[in-house]
């Protein structure tokens, strides 16, 4: 019996197909949708079979065309949640710890306070709207516990450089933003396009 083996957050074959399926459904709808309204492209008839179909109410296809884009736009959500969620948010979240790293420990050295080990943002807490912190166990070696040591708190905008880092190894060297983000982005666009002209 072969087992197949996938690394933690990949989606099955199979829903990663039809994620790809309504992907690309999503982006030619999108790309559609602007270039109808940008070329101002007037249909007053159809041919098929040999057929000539004349439109009525050319003002039909533009409602179509929306109906499409909401079907396409709720379908890719729903694979996206299904097939590529997690890996977006594992990803993101692992090359946000990668760069908030340095920050935690340049805080937490100018504080003199030692850390051991890998210092993660997960190891921290929200303290109000604007700062994150831990409290770092003290542990006495007399007396074999483990007593609330010292708090660390650090302001959020000492993230803003982590933050920033992230968003570009994202974009930039992983194929997430043009697999994943892309088509939430043209399905925002399209119709923000078609309302400003």
């Amino acid at each position: 019996m072969k087992v197949h083996e996938e690394k933690p957050g990949a989606p099955p074959e199979e829903l990663r197909a039809k994620f790809e399926r309504q992907r690309r459904n999503l982006i030619a709808i999108c790309v559609v949708i602007v270039f109808y309204d940008h070329a101002q492209i007037e249909v007053s008839g159809i041919s098929f079979l040999g057929a000539q179909i004349g439109i009525g109410h050319p003002q039909a296809i533009v409602h179509a065309l929306w109906v499409a884009w909401f079907y396409f736009s709720v379908r890719y959500y729903q694979y996206f949640k299904a097939a590529r969620a997690d890996e977006l948010w594992q990803t993101t979240r692992m090359a946000f710890d990668r760069f908030a790293r340095r920050t935690i420990l340049q805080h937490l050295s100018s504080g003199g306070v030692e850390w051991r080990g890998a210092p993660s943002v997960g190891d921290f807490q929200r303290r109000g709207l604007l700062r994150v912190g831990v409290t770092l166990p003290k542990y006495h070696p007399s007396e074999g516990k483990l007593d609330e040591g010292q708090d660390i708190e650090i302001p959020l905008w000492r993230f803003a450089g982590p933050a920033l880092a992230s968003l570009w190894y994202l974009t930039v060297h992983t194929p997430l933003a043009t697999d994943v983000i892309l088509p939430f982005i043209l399905a925002v666009l399209a119709p923000l396009f078609w309302l400003s002209l």
